[in-house]
């Protein structure tokens, strides 16, 4: 561990709340409670409405062989498999992650991949209950070994790609001397990392702490009370227990106005050298005006149609 890192956690340990100024933590205090009444109430832990219920499949010893597990939650309303999860999961292996799809689907049936790509090692099918923070929690669950792996990822299918090589982004997650790291980062709502690609290192997931959050994940349908509660909260957490994190693409890096890098600033992104596109944007071409430089731009480069991939 470096000189560096050591230092870091020290400073986050002696200023517990370095990320919550009494205004911002006032502000995130509001929010919260504004979220949490606006979300219906619901069972305390999603879990125990998901593992019941949970089917599981794959080579389980192969995927807790190594020291790398990529953790990719999905949702599907049939079997099929978009070419954009196909890709996401054989770029992980082809750079020596084995991956563990976490699909949330009503469908029983096994899953059709109808583009050629590596399978992940094991999947995990499981009611739709709780977005991406049940399926992850339901991970850890059904999978406690990956507590223990010195590099652990975290992703979604909400991003349209990759349209080049994984080898850059875990190069610059194993090569951080963070404990934590992300994709992105953003001013909206408070400062955070950006859950869609999250990377944790030995010890994060081992955390008392951080266990009792994933355990204790709700259902929760109001994405404003997802937002402030896990997504930001994940990160509250992680200061608060000395845990150091950055981003591989800082947000003053994309959008120096503020805001959320991957809508605003998707183009940016891509010129950056970051592989894909938010869905949320081919999706919504009236909503975000970068959508459409989003598409040119990876038609250019690339020399592909981002909406084939959804």
């Amino acid at each position: 561990m470096s000189d560096q890192l050591e230092s870091a956690r020290r400073r986050r340990r002696t200023l517990r709340w370095r990320l919550g100024a009494p205004i911002r933590r006032a502000e995130h205090f509001a929010r919260r409670l504004v979220a949490d009444r606006r979300a219906p109430s619901r069972p305390l832990r999603a879990l125990d409405s998901i593992l019941p219920a949970v089917t599981t499949s794959g080579d389980r010893a192969a995927l807790i062989s190594g020291d790398r597990v990529a953790v990719i939650a999905s949702y599907g309303g049939d079997q099929r498999v978009s070419r954009s999860l196909s890709t996401l999961v054989a770029e992980f292996e082809s750079n020596g992650y084995r991956v563990l799809l976490v699909r949330a689907s009503e469908a029983t049936e096994p899953l059709v991949w109808p583009h050629a790509a590596d399978r992940p090692s094991f999947v995990i099918t499981k009611p739709n209950i709780g977005y991406d923070f049940g399926s992850w929690a339901t991970a850890l669950a059904v999978v406690p070994e990956l507590v223990d792996k010195p590099f652990v990822i975290f992703a979604n299918d909400s991003l349209l790609g990759p349209f080049d090589s994984l080898a850059p982004l875990v190069a610059d997650f194993e090569a951080s001397p963070c404990d934590v790291w992300g994709a992105t980062d953003t001013l909206e709502y408070l400062p955070h990392l950006q859950s869609f690609l999250l990377g944790f290192k030995t010890g994060v997931l081992r955390n008392r702490a951080v266990q009792t959050f994933w355990r204790t994940v709700r259902d929760l349908d109001d994405k404003d009370a997802i937002v402030v509660r896990y997504e930001i909260g994940l990160g509250r957490l992680l200061a608060t227990e000395g845990f150091v994190s950055r981003p591989w693409f800082a947000h003053e890096q994309i959008v120096p106005e503020g805001g959320n890098p991957t809508t605003i600033g998707g183009s940016r992104l891509l010129e950056a050298g970051f592989p894909f596109v938010k869905r949320i944007l081919l999706d919504n071409p009236d909503v975000f005006p970068d959508a459409a430089v989003a598409r040119s731009l990876v038609l250019s480069r690339y020399g592909q149609d981002p909406a084939d991939w959804a």
